[in-house]
């Protein structure tokens, strides 16, 4: 009595066929050249100096623009404190009150 074989199951490879080797209908692959390393480091050696050059150049301007933002920043405080103060002297509401206040909400309780 023969035995049927499982439906899709995998089937054992044949022995004659692991045992062929494979033809190799490819052509050989030329021999490739090293390529020239020391000329292809040079530009990229170029390039970098140029991108730290940059960089420094950078901060150097953010630092420069940071100080210049703190020196007006400083003057216009030292030049709006003397004419609020008169504003609240005279009794006329100031157009450049606020600072901090206008960006803050109104404080809200949850009463439960």
């Amino acid at each position: 009595m023969a035995t049927k074989a499982k439906k899709g199951g995998m089937k054992a490879p044949r022995a004659a066929k692991l045992a062929q080797p494979r033809p190799n209908n490819s052509k050989p692959e030329p021999a490739r050249q090293a390529p020239d390393l020391d000329a292809l480091r040079k530009p990229v050696l170029a390039a970098r100096a140029k991108l730290e050059a940059a960089e420094a150049e950078e901060k150097a301007l953010v630092q420069k623009a940071e100080a210049l933002m703190t020196q007006a920043r400083q003057a216009y405080r030292d030049v709006l404190a003397p004419y609020r103060e008169a504003c609240r002297k005279a009794g006329v509401e100031c157009e450049f009150e606020g600072g901090r206040t206008a960006n803050v909400s109104p404080m809200s309780s949850s009463v439960i």
